[in-house]
Protein backbone atom coordinates (compact mmCIF):
# COMPACT_ATOMS: atom_id res chain seq x y z
CA UNK A 1 0.00 0.00 0.00
CA UNK A 2 1.22 3.47 -0.86
CA UNK A 3 2.18 5.74 1.99
CA UNK A 4 -0.06 8.62 0.86
CA UNK A 5 -2.77 7.30 -1.47
CA UNK A 6 -4.15 10.75 -2.33
CA UNK A 7 -0.79 12.17 -3.38
CA UNK A 8 0.21 8.95 -5.12
CA UNK A 9 -3.13 8.67 -6.93
CA UNK A 10 -2.80 12.24 -8.17
CA UNK A 11 0.73 11.61 -9.47
CA UNK A 12 -0.55 8.59 -11.38
CA UNK A 13 -2.93 10.86 -13.31
CA UNK A 14 -0.01 12.95 -14.60
CA UNK A 15 1.18 11.78 -18.02
CA UNK A 16 4.81 12.33 -17.05
CA UNK A 17 4.53 9.45 -14.56
CA UNK A 18 2.28 7.15 -16.60
CA UNK A 19 5.08 4.68 -17.29
CA UNK A 20 5.97 4.15 -13.62
CA UNK A 21 4.93 1.25 -11.44
CA UNK A 22 3.15 1.61 -8.09
CA UNK A 23 6.41 0.92 -6.28
CA UNK A 24 8.19 3.64 -8.24
CA UNK A 25 5.36 6.09 -7.52
CA UNK A 26 5.72 5.14 -3.88
CA UNK A 27 9.43 5.98 -3.93
CA UNK A 28 8.64 9.38 -5.42
CA UNK A 29 5.83 10.01 -2.92
CA UNK A 30 8.12 9.22 0.02
CA UNK A 31 10.61 11.86 -1.05
CA UNK A 32 8.01 14.44 -2.12
CA UNK A 33 6.67 17.36 -0.09
CA UNK A 34 3.19 18.83 -0.54
CA UNK A 35 3.41 22.62 -0.25
CA UNK A 36 0.57 25.08 0.30
CA UNK A 37 1.52 28.57 -0.80
CA UNK A 38 -0.07 31.99 -0.77
CA UNK A 39 -0.48 34.26 -3.77
CA UNK A 40 2.78 35.94 -4.75
CA UNK A 41 5.21 33.37 -3.32
CA UNK A 42 8.44 32.79 -5.23
CA UNK A 43 9.29 29.13 -5.79
CA UNK A 44 12.64 29.89 -7.43
CA UNK A 45 14.35 32.67 -9.37
CA UNK A 46 15.67 32.63 -12.91
CA UNK A 47 19.36 31.70 -12.90
CA UNK A 48 19.52 30.28 -9.38
CA UNK A 49 20.32 26.68 -8.57
CA UNK A 50 17.34 24.43 -8.01
CA UNK A 51 16.92 20.68 -7.69
CA UNK A 52 13.14 20.25 -7.60
CA UNK A 53 10.42 19.11 -9.95
CA UNK A 54 6.94 20.53 -9.30
CA UNK A 55 3.44 19.22 -9.99
CA UNK A 56 0.44 21.50 -9.36
CA UNK A 57 -2.49 20.03 -7.44
CA UNK A 58 -4.47 23.29 -7.43
CA UNK A 59 -3.87 26.96 -8.19
CA UNK A 60 -1.78 28.90 -10.70
CA UNK A 61 1.94 29.55 -11.20
CA UNK A 62 3.54 31.90 -13.70
CA UNK A 63 6.91 31.32 -15.33
CA UNK A 64 8.63 34.59 -16.25
CA UNK A 65 11.88 36.32 -17.07
CA UNK A 66 12.87 39.93 -16.42
CA UNK A 67 14.72 42.04 -18.98
CA UNK A 68 17.55 44.42 -17.99
CA UNK A 69 15.11 47.33 -18.18
CA UNK A 70 12.90 45.67 -15.58
CA UNK A 71 10.11 44.59 -17.95
CA UNK A 72 8.66 41.14 -17.35
CA UNK A 73 7.89 38.52 -19.99
CA UNK A 74 5.59 35.67 -19.02
CA UNK A 75 6.72 32.46 -20.64
CA UNK A 76 4.08 30.05 -19.35
CA UNK A 77 1.11 29.77 -17.01
CA UNK A 78 0.74 26.50 -15.11
CA UNK A 79 -2.33 25.10 -13.37
CA UNK A 80 -3.76 21.85 -11.98
CA UNK A 81 -2.06 18.80 -13.48
CA UNK A 82 0.80 20.79 -15.03
CA UNK A 83 4.43 20.22 -14.12
CA UNK A 84 7.63 22.24 -14.39
CA UNK A 85 11.29 22.03 -13.41
CA UNK A 86 11.98 19.14 -15.77
CA UNK A 87 15.22 20.71 -16.99
CA UNK A 88 16.83 19.99 -13.61
CA UNK A 89 16.64 16.24 -14.33
CA UNK A 90 19.16 16.36 -17.16
CA UNK A 91 21.00 19.64 -16.58
CA UNK A 92 23.04 21.38 -13.92
CA UNK A 93 19.91 22.53 -12.09
CA UNK A 94 19.93 26.20 -13.09
CA UNK A 95 16.41 27.61 -13.21
CA UNK A 96 15.38 28.69 -16.71
CA UNK A 97 12.75 31.12 -15.41
CA UNK A 98 11.30 32.62 -12.25
CA UNK A 99 8.32 30.70 -10.84
CA UNK A 100 5.78 32.65 -8.77
CA UNK A 101 2.31 31.70 -7.54
CA UNK A 102 -0.61 33.72 -8.89
CA UNK A 103 -3.08 32.42 -6.32
CA UNK A 104 -3.24 30.17 -3.31
CA UNK A 105 -1.56 27.11 -4.74
CA UNK A 106 -0.94 23.52 -3.67
CA UNK A 107 2.06 21.80 -5.22
CA UNK A 108 3.97 18.57 -4.96
CA UNK A 109 7.70 19.27 -4.81
CA UNK A 110 9.82 16.28 -5.85
CA UNK A 111 13.63 16.16 -5.54
CA UNK A 112 15.04 15.53 -9.01
CA UNK A 113 17.46 13.09 -7.42
CA UNK A 114 14.47 10.76 -6.84
CA UNK A 115 13.50 10.96 -10.49
CA UNK A 116 17.09 10.39 -11.66
CA UNK A 117 17.29 7.30 -9.47
CA UNK A 118 14.16 5.80 -11.06
CA UNK A 119 15.33 6.63 -14.58
CA UNK A 120 18.65 4.94 -13.86
CA UNK A 121 17.01 1.77 -12.51
CA UNK A 122 14.20 1.70 -15.10
CA UNK A 123 15.24 3.18 -18.47
CA UNK A 124 11.81 2.28 -19.90
CA UNK A 125 10.29 5.03 -17.73
CA UNK A 126 11.95 7.60 -19.98
CA UNK A 127 9.47 6.91 -22.79
CA UNK A 128 6.40 8.36 -21.05
CA UNK A 129 8.47 11.24 -19.68
CA UNK A 130 9.75 12.15 -23.14
CA UNK A 131 6.24 12.00 -24.57
CA UNK A 132 5.04 14.48 -21.94
CA UNK A 133 8.00 16.76 -22.58
CA UNK A 134 7.31 16.62 -26.32
CA UNK A 135 3.76 17.74 -25.64
CA UNK A 136 5.12 20.65 -23.61
CA UNK A 137 7.38 21.65 -26.49
CA UNK A 138 4.46 21.42 -28.93
CA UNK A 139 2.48 23.85 -26.77
CA UNK A 140 5.37 26.32 -26.80
CA UNK A 141 5.62 26.01 -30.59
CA UNK A 142 1.91 26.70 -30.87
CA UNK A 143 2.32 29.80 -28.74
CA UNK A 144 5.16 31.10 -30.94
CA UNK A 145 2.98 30.51 -34.00
CA UNK A 146 0.08 32.37 -32.39
CA UNK A 147 2.29 35.33 -31.56
CA UNK A 148 3.39 35.49 -35.20
CA UNK A 149 0.15 34.96 -37.13
CA UNK A 150 -2.84 35.69 -34.88
CA UNK A 151 -4.32 39.04 -33.90
CA UNK A 152 -4.56 40.04 -30.23
CA UNK A 153 -8.29 39.26 -30.10
CA UNK A 154 -7.74 35.86 -31.76
CA UNK A 155 -5.05 35.01 -29.20
CA UNK A 156 -7.44 36.05 -26.45
CA UNK A 157 -10.13 33.78 -27.87
CA UNK A 158 -7.68 30.87 -27.86
CA UNK A 159 -6.71 31.69 -24.28
CA UNK A 160 -10.36 31.67 -23.22
CA UNK A 161 -10.83 28.23 -24.74
CA UNK A 162 -7.79 26.95 -22.82
CA UNK A 163 -9.12 28.46 -19.61
CA UNK A 164 -12.57 27.02 -20.28
CA UNK A 165 -11.22 23.46 -20.40
CA UNK A 166 -9.57 23.86 -16.98
CA UNK A 167 -12.58 25.26 -15.12
CA UNK A 168 -15.91 23.92 -13.96
CA UNK A 169 -16.80 26.75 -11.59
CA UNK A 170 -19.80 28.18 -13.37
CA UNK A 171 -22.38 26.95 -15.86
CA UNK A 172 -21.51 25.16 -19.07
CA UNK A 173 -20.38 28.24 -20.97
CA UNK A 174 -18.84 30.55 -18.36
CA UNK A 175 -15.32 30.95 -17.06
CA UNK A 176 -13.62 33.02 -14.41
CA UNK A 177 -10.45 35.01 -15.00
CA UNK A 178 -8.38 33.64 -12.10
CA UNK A 179 -5.67 36.27 -11.94
CA UNK A 180 -4.87 39.87 -12.83
CA UNK A 181 -5.71 40.90 -16.39
CA UNK A 182 -2.22 42.41 -16.74
CA UNK A 183 -0.81 38.89 -16.34
CA UNK A 184 -3.02 37.64 -19.17
CA UNK A 185 -2.00 40.58 -21.35
CA UNK A 186 1.69 39.90 -20.76
CA UNK A 187 1.22 36.20 -21.50
CA UNK A 188 -0.54 37.03 -24.77
CA UNK A 189 2.22 39.47 -25.73
CA UNK A 190 -0.01 42.54 -25.71
CA UNK A 191 -0.37 45.72 -23.65
CA UNK A 192 -3.09 45.97 -20.97
CA UNK A 193 -5.02 48.51 -23.03
CA UNK A 194 -4.89 46.16 -26.03
CA UNK A 195 -6.24 43.39 -23.83
CA UNK A 196 -9.23 45.55 -22.89
CA UNK A 197 -9.84 46.43 -26.54
CA UNK A 198 -9.64 42.75 -27.49
CA UNK A 199 -12.20 41.81 -24.86
CA UNK A 200 -14.50 44.54 -26.15
CA UNK A 201 -14.00 43.36 -29.74
CA UNK A 202 -15.06 39.80 -28.85
CA UNK A 203 -18.01 41.31 -26.99
CA UNK A 204 -18.96 43.48 -29.98
CA UNK A 205 -18.91 40.38 -32.20
CA UNK A 206 -21.42 38.77 -29.79
CA UNK A 207 -18.95 36.01 -29.03
CA UNK A 208 -18.69 36.70 -25.28
CA UNK A 209 -20.33 38.69 -22.52
CA UNK A 210 -18.48 40.04 -19.49
CA UNK A 211 -19.54 40.52 -15.88
CA UNK A 212 -16.55 41.59 -13.79
CA UNK A 213 -14.07 38.71 -13.90
CA UNK A 214 -16.65 36.31 -15.31
CA UNK A 215 -16.67 35.71 -19.07
CA UNK A 216 -19.59 33.92 -20.73
CA UNK A 217 -18.92 32.21 -24.06
CA UNK A 218 -22.05 33.04 -26.05
CA UNK A 219 -21.25 30.97 -29.13
CA UNK A 220 -18.31 28.57 -28.85
CA UNK A 221 -18.58 27.45 -32.47
CA UNK A 222 -18.47 31.02 -33.77
CA UNK A 223 -15.64 31.90 -31.36
CA UNK A 224 -13.64 28.94 -32.67
CA UNK A 225 -14.06 30.10 -36.28
CA UNK A 226 -13.06 33.63 -35.28
CA UNK A 227 -10.06 32.69 -33.14
CA UNK A 228 -8.66 29.51 -34.65
CA UNK A 229 -8.86 30.06 -38.39
CA UNK A 230 -5.22 31.21 -38.54
CA UNK A 231 -3.87 28.33 -36.44
CA UNK A 232 -2.27 25.36 -38.23
CA UNK A 233 -3.66 23.00 -35.57
CA UNK A 234 -7.29 24.08 -35.85
CA UNK A 235 -8.42 20.61 -36.97
CA UNK A 236 -6.31 18.68 -34.45
CA UNK A 237 -6.37 20.93 -31.37
CA UNK A 238 -7.37 18.81 -28.35
CA UNK A 239 -8.29 21.90 -26.33
CA UNK A 240 -10.64 23.18 -29.03
CA UNK A 241 -12.21 19.76 -29.55
CA UNK A 242 -12.74 19.35 -25.82
CA UNK A 243 -14.28 22.81 -25.49
CA UNK A 244 -16.67 22.33 -28.40
CA UNK A 245 -17.79 18.88 -27.26
CA UNK A 246 -18.65 19.96 -23.69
Amino acid sequence: MLKNPKTASFLKTISFFSGLSDSEIEKIEKSAVVKETKKGELLFLHGEETSSFFVIIDGWVKASRTAPDGSESIISLFTKGNFFGENTIASDGIALFTAETLSKTILIEIPTSALKSIIKSNPNSVSSMLKSLTNQIDLLRDRVEHLCVMTASQRLGCFLFNLYTTQKKFDNSSIFLPYDKNVIASYLGIKPETFSRSLNKLKAENLISINGDEVHLLDKEALSHYSCGSCSREDSCTVLNKALSS
